[in-house]
């Protein structure tokens, strides 16, 4: 067994091949300025919910979570808190773009930070 420093923070790495990622609970959030706000990480970027996009439209967001999957850019999602989806891969400006305009046909009035 080894701990390893990974991309969202520390990961037991087991003998047998499998990780195991260890919660840290003194991650900050970036400031949220919009509904969604994107935030850049070491292996791709992470997509962070406003309040009211958790509080009331939680439904949306695993729906949201299973369409990014299906995204050619993306290699990975990783969605285990309500409020933010890290995904491996590039944040293109076309997957940019997509995004917003996949909340804003489902959304009235969302706001997505530059």
């Amino acid at each position: 067994m080894m701990i390893s420093d990974g991309p969202y923070g520390p990961t037991v790495l087991y003998s047998d091949g499998s990780t195991e990622h260890l919660l840290v609970d003194d991650v900050e959030p970036p400031a949220l300025v919009a509904d969604i706000t994107f935030e850049e990480s070491r292996v791709g970027f992470e997509v962070w919910f406003s309040e009211r996009l958790v509080h009331d439209h939680i439904e949306l967001i695993e729906v949201f979570t299973d369409w990014l999957r299906e995204q050619p850019e993306v290699i990975s999602v990783v969605h285990d808190d309500l409020e933010v989806v890290m995904v491996g891969g590039p944040l293109s400006k076309p997957l940019k773009a997509a995004v917003s305009a996949w909340w804003a046909s489902r959304v009235g009035g969302v706001e997505v930070a530059d």
